[in-house]
Formats: structure tokens, sequence, C-alpha cells
């Protein structure tokens, strides 16, 4: 899950820890450091409007890289 709000993060990772295991970044460039170093990452909940790098950004790199071409990203936005 990657959320710049800690809040949304604590919520969404108490429903969704329920039934898996839920690793949290509050950036792109955090959540793209654990997808090169935790093999058992099988998708992706992404706030689109974060600091350091956003969902959009985020996500120009990493469907350019093979191995996660097919990982499915969940992509959200607070409305702001």
């Amino acid at each position: 899950m990657v959320d710049d709000n800690r809040i949304n993060r604590a919520v969404l990772g108490k429903i969704l820890g329920k039934t898996y295991t839920v690793v949290e970044a509050e950036n792109g460039k955090v959540a793209l450091d654990i997808l090169f170093t935790d093999d058992a990452i099988c998708a992706v909940l992404l706030d689109i409007k974060m600091p350091v790098m956003d969902g959009y950004d985020f996500l120009r790199y990493i469907r350019v890289i093979p191995s996660f071409a097919d990982l499915p990203i969940f992509a959200v936005t607070d409305g702001e």
C-alpha cells in the first residue's frame, strides 16, 4: 500500500490486514525500493497524489520493467 497519509495507511492496513499481508510505503520511491527487494508483493494499492514520487511517476516507471508488467495496481486518490 502506497500512501503518504499515515492515517489512510493505518485504516486500510487494518482492513486489508485481516486477509492479506500488507506492506506500507509513504511514497512511490519507497514503494519501488520495496518492490525490488520483496518478491512476495502480488498487488499494489497506490495513492496518486504524494510527495517525492507521485502515483503517476510510479506507474510510468514500473510499467516499462518487464517483471512488473502484469503486477495488478489499484490507483486511488482522495479527490482533492
